[in-house]
């Protein structure tokens, strides 16, 4: 469909390796590494930078269209460029109620919660009014119905995504094999998802059963 696509996103040294067997009309537009939204704020002076360089760029006046996730630090500092000054239509993509998951890293702390959910709130101010101009198409991964309300995006420019599940394998009330011992969880390891809870159940269920193995992919 594509004649070229771009992707931004950080990229750094971790451990392990992952090859990317990209098609040539793909290309990464590398950021510094920052670790979730504390260490971005952290990280800005080598962050902001790259961004307005790259929001500059050949590859963003060329493009003809540009996508960002809405709410975002990293939008709140390219889309006024991409959008405003270089006219591209864009498209936003929520995946999710932004502003609970860092209300979960804030960890009760005032502090923390003044720093991560006020720049949100105002990134939400920039994206909503956006996503009712004609150029702008709203997506969001499942049904946010009640999040795009709440934050004061347009309903009626929402396009719900659903997540590549087959059919077939969903199903009303699944069955539950007792004498399963290999165990699987995949997805982002960050304090929202509850692996915590995850892991204290597994150890009450190893101390009925030593067979039983949990594999984490995240």
């Amino acid at each position: 469909i594509f004649g070229e696509l771009y992707m931004c996103m950080p990229v750094g040294k971790e451990n392990g390796q992952t090859v990317l067997d990209l098609p040539p009309n793909v290309r990464i537009i590398h950021l510094p590494f920052y670790d979730g939204p504390t260490d971005l704020i952290r990280s800005a002076h080598r962050i902001v930078p790259r961004l307005l360089r790259i929001v500059r760029s050949d590859p963003v006046r060329r493009a003809d269209l540009i996508g960002t996730v809405a709410p975002s630090t990293l939008g709140a500092i390219t889309v006024p460029i991409s959008y405003y000054v270089c006219g591209k239509p864009h498209f936003l993509l929520m995946r999710g109620d932004k502003r609970k998951t860092v209300a979960a890293r804030t960890d009760g702390s005032p502090v923390r919660s003044l720093l991560l959910e006020t720049p949100i709130k105002t990134y939400d101010q920039l994206f909503g009014r956006m996503s009712f101009n004609d150029d702008v198409v709203l997506l969001t991964i499942g049904n946010l119905s009640e999040a795009i309300e709440k934050y004061g995006y347009d309903a009626d420019s929402a396009h719900v995504i659903t997540p590549l599940v087959p059919e077939a394998l969903l199903v009303e009330e699944p069955s539950v094999d007792t004498s399963a011992t290999d165990l699987l969880y995949v997805g982002r390891l960050s304090d929202e998802k509850g692996i915590d809870n995850l892991l204290c159940s597994l150890e009450r269920l190893t101390a009925m059963d030593d067979t039983i193995h949990l594999h984490i992919v995240g």
